[in-house]
């Protein structure tokens, strides 16, 4: 029972360590999951684009056909010569925006990523996130275990493994919903010249801004899901160090595993919090 306690204290220690290890969350916009980029670069280039131009120059014609028909109203053939040049030059602005999406979306990206790794800059300035002393645990898991009778001693064996469980839980948790965001922001990306050639048109403009700050939300998920997932290191090995090195065992694996059903809480709240962020 009382190597039990030990190898449980050490399993918890290495996924909290685990928790901080993210590359995953400040790799390259292209090397987010190899092989599936330049999939979804070919998918914009050859399908949405073009649909993307068809509908820019459908809504053009539909901007033309109003100007005629103020112009038809108003009798002024000068102002509505006027209105078609502007017309003309707007239609040209939003197709080189269109053909500057894949470098826009990437920039969003890149911006995100950039706050993930000054995170990530901080936290390795904080010495709070290094391993814990795995000999000090097992020295005193063992010290506290040989106070505790056999019935007390499973009660905490069970509380561990649930908190071990937790752990691994959050853990693998985290892992899905980083390679989640990952295949929305590729699906985002390739469709994006779509639902964004809406924003020439007044009716569908907000929609394109909506599609914009769904896939901002989506980028900065990373920083937010970094940002808990570091945060948490720090407090499970405060714990440790009051509960195991303190004798205090049974309010530390209480504590422990109140925290780790809130760390599972805000792993799956990350993608609320970045759209939140951006008032979605």
């Amino acid at each position: 029972m009382k190597e039990g306690l030990v190898l449980l204290a050490e399993l918890i220690n290495l996924n909290i360590a685990r928790f901080g290890v993210s590359e995953t969350l400040q790799v390259p916009f292209e090397e987010g999951l190899p092989g599936v980029y330049a999939y979804v670069h070919d998918v914009l280039q050859i399908v949405t684009m073009p649909v993307a131009y068809v509908l820019l120059a459908l809504f053009f014609l539909l901007e033309l056909n109003r100007v005629a028909i103020r112009i038809e109203a108003a009798g002024a053939s000068q102002m509505g010569a006027e209105a078609a040049i502007k017309t003309l030059f707007k239609t040209a602005f939003y197709k080189m925006f269109l053909e500057s999406v894949p470098i826009v979306l990437k920039g969003v990206y890149a911006l995100s990523a950039h706050v993930t790794t000054g995170i990530s800059g901080v936290l390795a300035k904080h010495s709070s996130h290094e391993f814990a002393p795995v000999d000090a645990i097992e020295e005193s898991v063992l010290e506290v275990a040989f106070g505790y009778q056999f019935w007390a001693l499973a009660v905490i064996f069970l509380m561990m493994m649930f908190c071990l469980l937790a752990s691994y839980f959050a853990l693998f948790a985290s892992k899905a919903i980083v390679t989640f965001r990952w295949i929305e922001i590729y699906i985002f990306y390739a469709i994006a010249p779509i639902p964004l050639a809406g924003m020439i048109e007044p009716e569908f403009a907000q929609t394109s801004k909506a599609f914009l700050k769904t896939f901002a939300s989506k980028c900065f998920q990373g920083a937010v899901l970094f940002l808990v997932v570091s945060i948490f290191p720090a407090i499970f090995r405060a714990v440790l160090a009051e509960s195991f090195l303190d004798n205090s065992v049974t309010t530390g694996v209480v504590t422990i595993a109140v925290y780790s059903v809130v760390l599972c809480y805000c792993v799956f709240s990350s993608n609320k919090w970045s759209r939140a962020i951006f008032g979605i």
